[in-house]
């Protein structure tokens, strides 16, 4: 654990609107010094109460093109929707490091026990991954989707956010 402040938890109307597409709303405190184990229970308890598919299976299959996903049209419409170069580089950075641990699945197509599949691998493996800009980006691509897969994955996504804010607070306590 360590001594620094914790950034902010956001409240559940706050959570909302960053399902939403707030920008103003941060979940970095989701995520502070939020252990391996400890996202594992949380993970588990989801399954557990029936918010999850019970299974994923991480697909096998060869290193992807790394000029594939640069050519896919959701990543086009997130540099359009992305107009700070500093949020746009570590949104697509995260979503690229998912895209490679998926082995080139579309974001587009991602569910949410892919976009937690891949967290969990950010959170146990170290990478160079922001998790919240991880989430922020499967976010982005799922608003932006013309047909209800989105708002399948949003609506999955929010019980998540509301189990980590709520172990957040109990951390912090």
């Amino acid at each position: 654990m360590t001594s620094e402040t914790p950034p902010a938890l956001p409240g559940d109307n706050a959570l909302r609107r960053w399902l939403d597409g707030d920008e103003d709303v941060t979940l970095d405190g989701l995520f502070w010094s939020l252990e391996p184990d400890r996202f594992d229970r949380l993970l588990a308890r989801l399954h557990h109460r029936g918010r999850l598919p019970q299974h994923h299976t991480p697909p096998v299959g060869s290193e992807p093109d790394e000029d594939a996903l640069h050519r896919l049209p959701e990543i086009d419409r997130l540099k359009r929707r992305y107009t700070r170069a500093s949020v746009a580089s570590q949104r697509l950075h995260a979503l690229e490091a998912g895209w490679r641990h998926l082995a080139g699945r579309r974001p587009a197509r991602w569910t949410i026990s892919d976009l937690l599949a891949v967290l969990r691998r950010v959170i146990h493996e170290g990478e160079s991954v922001a998790p919240s800009a991880l989430v922020a980006a499967a976010r982005d691509v799922w608003l932006d989707l013309p047909w209800p897969h989105g708002e399948r994955q949003l609506a999955l996504l929010l019980p998540c956010l509301e189990l980590l804010r709520d172990d957040a607070r109990r951390r912090r306590a």
